[in-house]
């Protein structure tokens, strides 16, 4: 290997312009046989089986949801919920101001059925686990909302001080 590479320094050194000439036609010649010989198939059609059994059921629910076919999907991240809920909304606001681009803006958390109903989406543990860790609070949360001061806060905490047996937290 290491001849051909001395052969090929010391006649690209002798003649570089022959050189660079026979690279520039192999490079041509190579150009034209992979432009010829390689193509790629991008067609959806053809790289997928459309005689699959999903196939007809994908057919099915595009027949049943035109609405729900061709959607893009942006997801609103943030430190805390209030700034997800600014962003979403500003988010939506500048899609639904486009109407040639978007026929229809949703933002699922935010519609008032979703907001209103959320509970009935949560896993069934999930929601036990929230409903008895409320009724564990629930002589707490009684107790502030009599007296949401802080002077009502205080006397709450130095009370669980007190029954704790600590007389603090």
């Amino acid at each position: 290997m290491t001849d051909y590479l001395a052969q090929w320094v010391e006649l690209t050194t002798r003649a570089p312009k022959r050189a660079l000439g026979a690279l520039l036609l192999l490079t041509l010649l190579l150009g034209w046989v992979g432009i010829s010989n390689f193509r790629v198939n991008s067609n959806l059609s053809d790289l997928i089986a459309q005689n699959a059994p999903w196939r007809a059921d994908f057919d099915h629910f595009e027949e049943q949801f035109p609405d729900l076919v061709r959607n893009a999907v942006v997801v609103v991240s943030g430190e805390s919920l209030k700034r997800v809920e600014i962003a979403t909304e500003a988010v939506l606001a500048y899609l639904r101001g486009r109407p040639e681009l978007f026929r229809a803006v949703v933002a699922p958390g935010s519609e008032p059925f979703f907001r209103d109903h959320a509970l009935l989406y949560m896993d069934e543990a999930a929601l036990d686990d929230m409903t008895d860790r409320l009724a564990e609070a629930q002589p707490w949360l009684t107790a502030v909302a009599e007296d949401p001061s802080l002077r009502g806060i205080f006397r709450l905490v130095g009370g669980w001080g007190r029954a704790r047996g600590t007389g603090c937290l």
